[in-house]
């Protein structure tokens, strides 16, 4: 299992390392070409269709996951379910995206709406192969199917971008890499659906899909009600900075968190009967997210006035006090990221959906406030959200698990502690000397490796280092 598992997560550190680096990169370049208006209006488009295709994606295809063995009965009930789900909500979407369009007092989003309502049928194709492959642990695949997608998709809507093509050089691109993935998945994996349908998988399947669906349909609203409501009450410029300030934010995510991501299921599930080794393996896990989260978001959000116009061009200066007001958050994001893979492997996906619920109506209240104070203010709203859900999923757990967090909050409180130290040497060390930013980030790293190593975490670096070189002779050996 051991070596599964680092194999597991040495292909997804590649997958997240690469994949989510070239799709970085495309952003980047795009973000040159277009506008705030073209991407405001993607973005919009995309929050749409993403809270779709978590009904089309997810659902019945963790709920394969969680289970301890699956028939074939299982396999194909869950492919034609959410294949059926996922084309009545593509048809749904492109129905209503006039009316969408005309909410919103948005012309263009009408026809890109219809255009992405593709996405829904196209995820719900791969999504059982994806949820098998995420079980056993097999996810190379993730990491080449990625990459792939974003090598051809990138290119081609760069190309269609130089060629004038503006907002539909995003929407094309998004489509080219789903029909990739698709092509991937169905080549590479060996399982293919049956066309059969058992009416008691469907029942077994369901009785946990409900919970988790909802759930993470409601995790979903969460993250994108922001886009919704300054979309509704501001304009598309501004949902275009706030989603240049997010993209950065959920960059460094991707590098923090997002490796674990689909491990912590499969890795929690085995150890759900254990409780100490189940709080012990997921303090590990979040205090290793946390300690790059921290330092990276508050490094961010220093280096933000000169990062911002260096990389995506001065046009984008509207999103630095928005992507420095969303820092604070960000750094405490591993804290309650989680929580829904761990209650997931618990069996216990109805208090999960509890949890996306609150997390529904509190950030919907926040998002609305602060939208008529301007897009500054809706930052601030996001980074209050993500530290008020802190001490929600934590309590929480600990009445799940039956044991105490607490080892959590004090490895959070040290890593603050070392934080703060490098953000008072970066701030010092940019305002006295005035350096190149380049020094200024340099100088950051080495006064938090320092603070964590020697003070706040004494040894924890070398552990860690020792972990990832003893990871990399793993997967050399099975490799």
């Amino acid at each position: 299992m051991q070596g599964r598992t680092g194999k597991a997560l040495f292909w997804t550190l590649l997958d997240v390392g690469a994949s989510q680096g070239l799709s970085f990169l495309l952003y980047v370049i795009l973000t040159r070409i277009l506008t705030p208006g073209d991407y405001g209006v993607f973005a919009l488009s995309l929050s749409v269709t993403s809270i779709l295709n978590i009904v089309a994606f997810q659902g019945f295809g963790d709920a394969l996951i969680q289970r301890e063995a699956t028939s074939e009965d299982d396999r194909s009930t869950a492919f034609w379910t959410t294949l059926a789900l996922g084309t009545l909500l593509g048809l749904g979407l492109a129905l209503a995206a006039p009316y969408l369009a005309r909410a919103f007092e948005i012309e263009a989003l009408g026809p890109v709406l219809q255009a992405m309502s593709l996405l829904c049928p196209l995820r719900a194709l791969i999504s059982v192969q994806t949820a098998l492959c995420r079980r056993d642990l097999h996810v190379a695949i993730f990491a080449l199917r990625a990459i792939g997608a974003y090598l051809v998709g990138g290119a081609i809507g760069i190309a269609l971008a130089l060629r004038g093509w503006g907002i539909w050089s995003l929407v094309i691109c998004q489509i080219v890499q789903a029909l990739f993935m698709l092509v991937v998945m169905w080549t590479t994996v060996s399982w293919v659906p049956r066309l059969r349908f058992s009416h008691a998988s469907f029942r077994a399947l369901a009785g946990f899909s409900r919970h988790f669906l909802a759930a993470s349909l409601l995790i979903s609203i969460a993250d994108k009600i922001d886009n919704l409501v300054i979309g509704l009450v501001l304009d598309a410029p501004s949902v275009g900075h706030y989603n240049l300030a997010l993209k950065v934010l959920q960059a460094a995510g991707l590098l923090t968190m997002a490796p674990l991501l689909p491990l912590l299921l499969p890795v929690l599930s085995r150890l759900a009967h254990d409780r100490a080794a189940f709080r012990d393996e997921y303090v590990r896990l979040v205090s290793g997210c946390l300690v790059m989260a921290m330092p990276l978001a508050a490094g961010l959000g220093i280096l933000a006035p000169r990062l911002v116009p260096l990389a995506f061009g001065p046009q984008w200066d509207g999103a630095v006090p928005v992507l420095q007001a969303m820092c604070l958050g960000s750094a405490v994001a591993p804290l309650w990221s989680f929580t829904g893979q761990a209650l997931s492997a618990q069996g216990q996906p109805k208090r999960f959906a509890w949890l996306a619920s609150l997390q529904v109506l509190l950030a919907s209240a926040a998002f609305l406030a602060a939208s008529l104070f301007g897009i500054v203010a809706v930052g601030l709203a996001w980074a209050l959200v993500s530290i008020a859900l802190v001490p929600l999923h934590v309590v929480t757990l600990k009445r799940v698990v039956g044991v105490s967090f607490a080892p959590l909050l004090v490895q959070a409180l040290r890593i603050a502690a070392a934080t703060l130290s490098m953000a008072v040497v970066m701030v010092a060390e940019a305002r006295l000397l005035g350096g190149p930013i380049w020094l200024t980030a340099a100088t950051g790293i080495l006064v938090y490796a320092v603070a964590i190593e020697l003070a706040f975490l004494p040894g924890y670096l070398s552990r860690l280092l020792h972990s990832a070189w003893s990871l990399l002779r793993l997967v050399d050996r099975l490799s």
